[in-house]
């Protein structure tokens, strides 16, 4: 009579920790050197998801506030909302990307500080379910191919995509789709 063994699943641990560090310092460094509220809707989000804390209404799917909402409840904060003053040299269809920002930045620009550190805390938190993605990607890739460095390529190429890395670290509901779909 044959019997069948089953093989251990490939070793993770130091593809696991290469690929987390790696996000780590790309998901970091995106979301230190955009300026506060300029990535693609951020300011909608983050207005929405204090909201919600509060018991407001939200126009987004509820998922994402839904998460959130533990972390702005811990951070508190007041219950004036989000307010910034345009940059009036911003125009949205005839600006160069990159060369003029949305807001107004700097002690004139009349952004409360506490919006600002709530606005780093909640891109950090959009990080870590990033990140949380791209281990399940990973673990994914490992169980197809039945080898790590396989699955460090395969996670390593979904980090590469300019748009998965530089919206991971922005407040922003795709965040929790993705880790859904992972």
């Amino acid at each position: 009579m044959r019997t069948t063994s089953i093989e251990p699943a490939a070793p993770r641990r130091p593809f696991l920790w290469i690929l987390v560090a790696g996000g780590l310092v790309l998901g970091l460094a995106w979301l230190l050197l955009v300026p506060p509220f300029e990535s693609s809707d951020e300011s909608a989000f983050y207005k929405e998801v204090p909201s919600y804390a509060r018991g407001g209404p939200i126009t987004i799917p509820p998922l994402y506030p839904a998460v959130l909402k533990p972390v702005i409840k811990l951070a508190g904060g007041s219950d004036r909302p989000f307010q910034a003053e345009y940059n009036p040299s911003f125009r949205f269809v005839s600006n160069r990307v990159g060369h003029v920002n949305m807001y107004m930045h700097g002690r004139a620009a009349g952004m409360l500080r506490a919006d600002v550190n709530r606005m780093y805390l909640l891109r950090f938190v959009t990080l870590l379910m990033w990140l949380a993605s791209l281990v399940l990607i990973f673990e994914i890739a490992r169980l197809f191919f039945g080898r790590g460095d396989l699955a460090l390529v395969t996670a390593g190429l979904c980090l590469a995509i300019p748009q998965f890395s530089f919206i991971s670290s922005k407040i922003h509901a795709e965040a929790t789709a993705t880790l859904l779909a992972s």
